[in-house]
């Protein structure tokens, strides 16, 4: 009886209002809480800003003056690296690159005080008790300083989050080019321990040199870890994206000082040996941009060469991992490597550097069928070309130049070049027998390796084709040495020589890549030479040794024809074929202006039968086949006789098909002022199907009108006349005269075109 009834509207309000007092207490709540990490922040950053503003007027105060001792220098460096490993300081608070920079100057600087003065040597406190913290010291400093530099995997590429600021150093700053120069002063100080003033003043102290020793060791290795030769290739390549390189000759002076103690510290280590390779020596020409004094101290440590030759093993590692022009650039670099090691007398192992050569030039060659950039180098390939290389092209055609160079050469085919050959060949089966054991000897192998090296470097630089053949033909009896050698090694068939022509697997015969060389060197030169010296002087060879090589080469042209004709699919073997073929057409083309050869039926070979491949011609005129090849490559072997026999069988089988066809007449307008070039043209123009039907000739006076006369074959007859006269007297120049009745044509004639 004394209750009373809420309404539900009331209760709703009470439960709404509590709702929004909860909410507002819990938002006081989240402000304050707000309030009181702002003022932490705040504080923390006053801290920050604080400390490091006391830190670095200490760092002022102690580097402006002259007289600071080690230990000095030590607490400070240690508060500065206090800075760079707090947890909370930001970029802005953390030792910035100047002061990185002042503290390397001031090591650097404290190591060069006069021995009165002791207690400023840094590097002293090696043998202190501060030793242990001393060395963490350093590696931080060091680490510091390679972070500065901006190793490309610290960051990625365009961010502006790096640690140290190091892509923002300029290389055509003046403060930054010393910065750099003061980085890599430290670091080579760092590693060579000979060079600390308290190691040269204790020499006498064993003990002291051995814990120097080790310290220097531990730091290399820390440097070495931490990406050194990587901040090296870092610097090379940002020197070389510009047109006028920033580096001076003292920071190349110090890089290439830094190289050689590497070479000397990891002697048989042959991760920093591929490191090495894969990041200083992939740098475009690096060796062409030191000093040659340190060039030639680098070549002359026996390390160099023995990481150069071991490099074969690990040449397909390198290669998977570096790009085309890098693989490049390590090659080059490699030669000239090669080339500095012989100036200075180094003995290097003949198949060690002439397998990293060969597998290098095999992984720079353009192996891609598209071809949408054109390389400086490598000709037209498919990637586009990087501004290092560039910038580069001059040192790398010089680096490219020792390749064929005549030391390099020497060095090469000195067991070829040294070898005596025999005069005559044997023809007994004992002189066979003995003839394909010496076949397979060392001395066969090692100038199959050679000659294999220099058609790769053919096949990957064409634009200096021509250079690297006339080197190797300008050498002192180096075609001579070679013929002798393939001469001299012959004794398989001349079916088993086809096979091994058209082969397409590998390995490939010791004999082949000799006898391509040869054949490449040979055309070359041949080309060059006059009547003169091949007839008179018989310079290279006797015109015995020119009738030699012609049957030696003609009937393994005709074998390869005829015998493997379905292995000249493949172009890698046309390119072999046609490389002989070649000189076999400039000796055929040089004998029929003066002959060298005994008789006429020297062009025919032995094993060819003139008869029976004409038979086959004639069943085969459907579907050419290896007997149309042979009468498109070598069509004297057949006697004339039986060419002039086989022409007319031709003509008369054609008139056959054409019956009815053989009235038709066509007329030919020919300027009587210029008779033999304006006939030359008119007749070049018809086809071939006009040519086998009646021509009548109607000359053009000077006036450009036509002359009265109707040819009943008299005028074409006097055409014929003039246009020959014409052609073999002296002043027309188109023919020379060989013998009283025979002319041949000039080369050098170029009035017609």
């Amino acid at each position: 009886m004394f209750t009373t009834k809420v309404s539900a509207d009331s209760k709703a309000d009470l439960l709404t209002k509590s709702k929004t007092q909860r909410e507002a207490r819990e938002r006081d709540k989240r402000c304050a809480g707000s309030a009181l990490v702002i003022q932490r922040h705040w504080r923390r950053h006053l801290s920050n800003v604080s400390l490091r503003t006391d830190i670095m007027t200490e760092v002022e105060r102690t580097l402006s003056r002259t007289d600071y001792t080690a230990i000095e220098l030590y607490h400070v460096i240690s508060k500065v690296m206090f800075l760079g490993r707090r947890k909370h300081m930001t970029s802005s608070h953390s030792p910035s690159s100047d002061v990185l920079c002042r503290i390397c100057d001031a090591i650097l600087g404290s190591n060069n005080v006069p021995d009165s003065e002791k207690s400023r040597w840094y590097l002293s406190l090696a043998i202190s008790k501060h030793s242990k913290d001393w060395l963490r010291q350093v590696m931080l400093l060091l680490s510091a300083c390679l972070e500065d530099l901006g190793l490309p995997d610290r960051t990625e590429e365009g961010s502006g989050n790096s640690k140290g600021g190091g892509r923002k150093i300029d290389l055509s700053r003046i403060d930054h080019k010393h910065k750099v120069r003061t980085y890599l002063l430290f670091f080579r100080l760092a590693c060579d321990v000979g060079t600390w003033r308290i190691y040269q003043v204790s020499t006498a102290n064993t003990l002291v040199i051995q814990v120097l020793e080790r310290f220097s060791d531990t730091l290399y290795t820390h440097l070495v870890s931490r990406g050194l030769l990587s901040a090296i290739k870092a610097i090379l390549m940002a020197n070389l994206r510009r047109v006028e390189p920033s580096l001076h000759q003292g920071h190349l002076d110090t890089i290439s000082g830094i190289l050689h103690l590497v070479f000397n510290r990891s002697a048989y280590d042959t991760d920093i040996w591929l490191a090495m390779f894969l990041s200083v020596f992939a740098t475009p020409s690096i060796l062409s941009r030191l000093n040659t004094a340190h060039v030639r101290d680098i070549t002359l440590d026996v390390h160099v060469v023995t990481a150069m030759t071991s490099l074969t093993t690990h040449t397909p590692q390198i290669i998977s991992v570096l790009e085309k022009d890098e693989v490049l650039f390590l090659l080059l670099n490699v030669l000239h490597l090669l080339f500095e090691a012989l100036r200075s007398d180094q003995r290097i192992t003949y198949p060690a550097i002439v397998d990293t050569i060969h597998v290098l030039l095999r992984a720079a060659a353009n192996t891609t069928g598209k071809a949408a950039h054109w390389h400086p180098i490598l000709g037209l390939c498919e990637g586009a070309v990087s501004v290092e290389l560039t910038n580069s092209v001059k040192q790398l055609t010089i680096q490219i130049s020792m390749l064929y160079s005549r030391m390099v050469i020497k060095f090469f085919f000195q067991d070829l070049l040294e070898t005596e050959f025999p005069k005559e060949k044997l023809s007994s089966w004992k002189a066979l027998f003995a003839a394909k054991l010496h076949s397979e000897s060392k001395l066969l192998r090692h100038v199959s390796k050679i000659c294999s090296l220099y058609l790769a470097a053919i096949a990957t630089f064409e634009k200096f084709k021509t250079d690297i053949l006339m080197s190797l033909c300008c050498l002192p009896d180096f075609l001579s040495s070679l013929w002798q050698l393939v001469y001299t090694e012959h004794y398989q068939s001349s079916r088993a020589l086809a096979r091994a022509m058209t082969s397409r697997d590998e390995p490939l015969d010791p004999f082949v890549p000799v006898l391509v060389l040869f054949c490449s060197c040979f055309s070359q030169y041949f080309v060059v030479l006059s009547d003169e010296e091949i007839y008179e002087r018989e310079q290279p060879f006797s015109l015995r040794e020119l009738a030699t090589i012609a049957d030696f080469v003609n009937g393994m042209i005709f074998n390869v024809i005829w015998n493997n004709h379905v292995g000249l699919s493949d172009h890698v073997v046309m390119g072999r074929v046609n490389i002989c073929h070649g000189l076999l057409i400039l000796l055929h083309e040089r004998d029929q202006r003066r002959s060298f050869t005994p008789n006429s039926k020297f062009w025919t070979p032995r094993d060819a039968s003139p008869g029976s491949i004409l038979t086959e011609l004639r069943a085969a005129e459907a579907s050419p086949g290896r007997a149309q090849k042979v009468a498109d490559f070598i069509p004297w072997i057949f006697p004339q006789k039986r060419k002039m026999e086989y022409l007319h069988s031709i003509i008369k089988q054609d008139k056959a098909n054409s019956r009815g066809d053989h009235q038709k007449t066509f007329l030919v307008k020919i300027n009587r002022k210029r008779l033999f070039e304006d006939g030359f043209e008119s007749l070049k123009n018809l086809s071939n199907e006009v040519l086998k039907h009646q021509l009548k000739i109607l000359f053009i006076n000077e006036l450009g009108l036509e002359e009265a006369g109707i040819d009943q074959d008299g005028v074409m007859k006097e055409f014929l006349e003039e246009t020959i006269t014409y052609g073999t007297v002296t002043r027309g120049g188109t023919f020379t005269r060989v013998t009283c009745k025979k002319y041949h044509h000039d080369d050098s004639f170029a009035r017609v075109t």
